[in-house]
C-alpha cells in the first residue's frame, strides 16, 4: 500500500512534540497568566493534531504499481543548416513509444533583417525509404538590432503505430520558408 505522505508525519510529529513539550511545561509553571497561555497553546496544538490525523486517514491506501520502463530510443540525430540569411538548428529523437521529440533553435547574425525557417522530421526505415513526416514548424527570427534574433523551441508530435515499428532512422529538413508552401511541396515531392 501507498506510504501517506513524509510531510503529514513530519507536521504530525512535530505538533505531537510541541504539544508534549507544552504539558511539561504547564505542570511545572506556577503564575497563573502563563499557565493560561500555555493551555491555549496546548488546545492550538491539539486542534492541528486532529486536522493531521483526518487528513492521514483521508489519505488514499493505493496499492504500489511499479514504474513502466523507460521507452527505447529507436533514432536520434542532430543537424545545423544555414537557412534564408540565418541558422537553424534541430536535435531530434525518436522513442519506441511513438513519441517524436525535438528542439529547433532558429537564429541571424544579421543586424537589420530577420528571416522564417521550417523544419520538418522524415522517419525513415532500413533501406533509408520515407515513412512518415512530421508537420511543419516555422520559426522566424528578427534582425539582431531589430528585435529577437535567437528562439529555442521544444515541440512534439506522435507518430502512428502503423509506422514506428519501421523505423530506423530519420533526416531533418530545414528550409527557408516565407510562406507555408513549402511544406505542401515537400510533401508531394515525399509522397507523404
Amino acid at each position: 500500500m501507498k506510504e501517506r505522505p513524509e510531510e503529514l508525519n513530519n507536521a504530525l510529529q512535530a505538533w505531537q512534540d510541541k504539544l508534549t513539550y507544552l504539558q511539561k511545561e504547564l505542570a511545572i509553571e506556577a503564575d497563573s497568566e502563563n499557565k493560561f497561555k500555555l493551555i491555549k497553546r496546548i488546545d492550538e496544538c491539539k486542534e492541528w493534531i486532529e486536522k493531521i490525523e483526518k487528513q492521514i486517514e483521508q489519505w488514499p491506501l493505493i496499492p504500489d504499481i511499479p514504474p513502466l520502463p523507460p521507452p527505447n530510443i529507436l533514432t536520434a540525430k542532430q543537424q545545423h543548416n544555414d537557412v534564408g540569411g540565418g541558422h537553424m538548428e534541430t536535435s531530434v529523437t525518436v522513442y519506441d513509444t511513438g513519441r517524436l521529440d525535438a528542439v529547433t533553435r532558429t537564429w541571424t547574425n544579421v543586424k537589420m533583417a530577420g528571416f522564417r525557417g521550417g523544419v520538418v522530421v522524415v522517419l525513415l526505415d532500413v533501406n533509408n525509404h520515407r515513412l512518415w513526416a512530421s508537420e511543419l514548424r516555422t520559426y522566424g527570427v528578427d534582425g539582431t538590432w531589430i528585435g529577437r534574433s535567437n528562439r529555442t523551441d521544444p515541440w512534439s508530435e506522435q507518430v502512428p503505430s502503423e509506422v514506428i515499428s519501421r523505423v530506423s532512422g530519420c533526416e531533418i529538413i530545414h528550409q527557408h520558408n516565407p510562406s507555408d508552401d513549402w511544406h505542401r511541396w515537400l510533401r508531394n515531392q515525399l509522397g507523404l
